[in-house]
């Protein structure tokens, strides 16, 4: 499982796209580049996937449920 940032429908949280997640620091080349990339993801061991960024902490989590399901009763 691969970390990221997915922004919710909510007010303000396109802010919060690409603020984390992975990147691959090595360069694939194109010839069978879906074969080489399962490659790389299952063997997480070499140190070629890195995280970046912070996840949200457990307070926003809770307030951007909160808002997620407030939004259709509001209509934001």
């Amino acid at each position: 499982i691969l970390p990221g940032s997915d922004p919710l429908p909510v007010r303000g949280q396109y802010k919060k796209a690409a603020c984390y997640g992975s990147i691959l620091t090595k360069d694939i080349d194109t010839e069978r580049f879906i074969e080489k990339l399962r490659v790389h993801l299952l063997d997480r061991n070499k140190g070629e996937i890195k995280n970046y960024g912070s996840s949200d902490n457990f307070s926003k989590f809770i307030m951007s449920q909160i808002l997620l399901r407030l939004v259709p009763i509001k209509g934001f």
